[in-house]
């Protein structure tokens, strides 16, 4: 139910071309992931010639030229409704170099900036992988064409097999049951599909464990409420409670702090306890005594 390609070679040239102002780049994706400027070579027949051309067409992604006899050396671009491609007819004769200058004026007379096509191991006809993607450095590098090579490591799997798929990454022992961004990032180390996050969410909340051990967060504080200004002195005040602190001669180890809401004129008494008789003892000597009882007192939840 997947397409993956086992690597051989190619390292040389694409450290190579690293050098190269970055004209051509390895990506893990799946050529099935790319959905503009796809490069595909067919035989003048219109057999595939190259991975990628192999991968679309199985998968009916796109459809075979057929036997037309093209011309080799013909380039066709084709824009279809999710999908893009340039299809070139080859028989090996004419100097692929030639045929990729033609490419190159074609996506420059476009304004196109990429181009992405399938590692292809074995090479085409007498051209080795290597030569080809040197061919593709001599032509490219000095453009702002960026050509991406998908080694096609990334798996798309069938509608079919993707809960199997979800259920291992989440819940075996190294999934750890973990949420839908950690599944997700997990997954796409191997697998990539449309619509993965929402069935990754849909999995977890039926996962019978999950639910189990799932925390429910209750809102423990009182909602923050916009309050009044005072307009007299010593009308409002706020109380807080400092401490425990180390302990005094006189053995206070708390300070309670009295501020004044329009003032900002704040008093500190010093308590042996957090207690309510001691702060109301600290008030009545050191508030009441000299500003009288505040209408509102304001304090923490």
């Amino acid at each position: 139910p997947t397409e993956t390609i086992e690597k051989k070679g190619s390292k040389d040239c694409l450290e190579n071309s690293k050098e190269s102002k970055n004209t051509i780049s390895e990506t893990k994706d799946n050529i099935l992931l790319r959905k503009g400027n796809i490069l595909l070579f067919y035989s003048s027949d219109g057999d595939p010639l190259d991975s990628g051309a192999q991968i679309l067409t199985k998968k009916k992604f796109i459809k075979q030229p057929g036997a037309r006899n093209s011309p080799s050396g013909e380039i066709t671009q084709h824009r279809e409704k999710h999908i893009s491609y340039f299809q070139i007819a080859w028989d090996g004769k004419i100097p692929l170099k030639e045929i990729l200058k033609i490419l190159k004026n074609m996506l420059e007379r476009d304004k196109t900036d990429s181009l992405s096509l399938s590692y292809t191991p074995e090479g085409i006809y007498t051209l080795s992988w290597d030569e080809i993607v040197e061919n593709l450095q001599e032509v490219f590098e000095g453009t702002k064409i960026r050509i991406s090579i998908c080694t096609n490591e990334i798996i798309i799997p069938d509608p079919k097999d993707r809960a199997e798929i979800i259920g291992e990454a989440h819940g075996s022992a190294v999934g750890g049951h973990h949420g839908v961004t950690k599944t997700c990032a997990r997954l796409k180390q191997q697998y990539r599909w449309e619509g993965m996050k929402k069935e990754v969410r849909n999995h977890i909340r039926t996962c019978s464990s999950c639910q189990k051990r799932k925390i429910l967060r209750m809102k423990t504080k009182q909602p923050m409420v916009i309050t009044d200004t005072s307009v007299d002195a010593f009308d409002k005040v706020a109380l807080d409670i400092v401490g425990p602190l180390p302990k005094t001669k006189a053995e206070n180890i708390y300070i309670v702090t009295m501020q004044d809401d329009l003032t900002k004129y704040c008093m500190a008494a010093p308590l042996k306890e957090a207690s309510a008789a001691q702060v109301v003892n600290a008030m009545a000597k050191h508030l009441i005594s000299f500003h009288g009882a505040p209408r509102i007192i304001l304090t923490d939840q």
